[in-house]
């Protein structure tokens, strides 16, 4: 739990919210190309360790919240895969 909580940098009893919060900017911040997978995968074990200590309907309802106030963002156009070949330009 000690772990946890210093990884995504919130302190023990935070809501739910604010865990969820930081979650999604780490998790974020290491999902781009000059990202950690390492990082990212410790983020992701510190949010599974504290929702443990959250009550579920606690929970179910910080995630509902959160994924209506941050909606997924379509990923990116891979600028190679989008570029038109030179004999089409």
């Amino acid at each position: 739990m000690e772990e946890a909580v210093k990884i995504l940098n919130v302190e023990k009893g935070s809501p739910f919210d604010e865990v969820l919060q930081k979650y999604n900017h780490m998790f974020k911040a290491n999902e781009q190309s000059h990202g950690s997978f390492y990082l990212q995968s410790k983020v992701v074990r510190a949010k599974e360790r504290l929702e443990e200590e959250y009550p579920t309907d606690i929970r179910k309802m910080a995630e509902e919240e959160f994924a209506k106030r941050n909606p997924p963002t379509p990923p990116k156009e891979d600028a190679a895969a989008g570029a038109k070949p030179e004999a089409e330009k």
